[in-house]
């Protein structure tokens, strides 16, 4: 499941595009660039949507700007303007960006947003390398769902098979508390602290459960958490995940 971040700069936006994307994917809308900017520094969007009238504005180039810093050239971008100009129509050629005028066509819309996706996927090889009886695994960020303290000083480390789809555990030794492996790895932006004995991706969390302290991840798989952590995926999923 791919993550979309919606710049609207107070459009309006169609509920029907809303509830397809967020049926979807996980897909978070804020209102200006600079919210976006603020998105982006606390977490990671495979493909960005932004509607404005003028894309050349200077806290919309601030925004393209930063984002060309933290992630790939080839980052999927989708453009959005009531009238497109000829100077954006350019731009969006120059990029490989697609641009759209409005109202939108919901169907070819969706199609931009399928393919950036599967072409963030191709991107997005992060990855950390954890070693094991002199043996070391490589493992892509976006693939690990959760990692869990198994014992004194071993983490237990959840992920998905890119091929096959099947759910893989390891078991590591690592020294410090849980608590440090995000950023002993630095990946604080993807694993959030669920519990004490829990590490989950956040980026895989669909729903929250704050009835009854439950993270439910995209496979269905269900992580215990706790009023103290259970922030870290409100304010990372916003409007990604299902709160319950």
């Amino acid at each position: 499941m791919g993550s979309i971040l919606m710049i609207t700069h107070d459009y309006d936006i169609e509920p029907e595009l809303l509830k397809t994307l967020a049926d979807k994917y996980r897909s978070h809308v804020v209102k200006n660039a600079w919210d976006g900017l603020d998105a982006i520094a606390e977490a990671y969007f495979d493909v960005f949507v932004v509607f404005s009238n003028d894309h050349s504005e200077a806290h919309i180039e601030a925004f393209f700007n930063e984002l060309e810093k933290m992630q790939a050239l080839a980052t999927p971008i989708i453009l959005v303007s009531e009238n497109p100009s000829e100077a954006l129509q350019t731009k969006a050629h120059q990029n490989a960006w697609y641009l759209f005028s409005r109202p939108i066509n919901l169907l070819y819309f969706m199609t931009a947003i399928d393919r950036s996706v599967h072409l963030a996927n191709a991107l997005d090889q992060r990855t950390i390398i954890l070693e094991k009886g002199g043996h070391k695994y490589k493992y892509r960020i976006r693939d690990i769902q959760r990692v869990q303290k198994s014992r004194d000083r071993n983490v237990l480390v959840y992920s998905v098979d890119a091929l096959t789809g099947k759910e893989i555990a390891r078991e590591f030794f690592f020294k410090h508390a849980l608590s440090r492996f995000p950023a002993y790895y630095g990946i604080e932006k993807q694993l959030k602290q669920a519990q004490q004995s829990w590490l989950v991706n956040a980026f895989r969390v669909t729903e929250i459960r704050t009835n009854d302290m439950e993270l439910v991840l995209d496979d269905g798989t269900v992580v215990p958490t706790s009023k103290k952590y259970m922030r870290n995926f409100m304010e990372i999923g916003g409007d990604d995940a299902h709160e319950s």
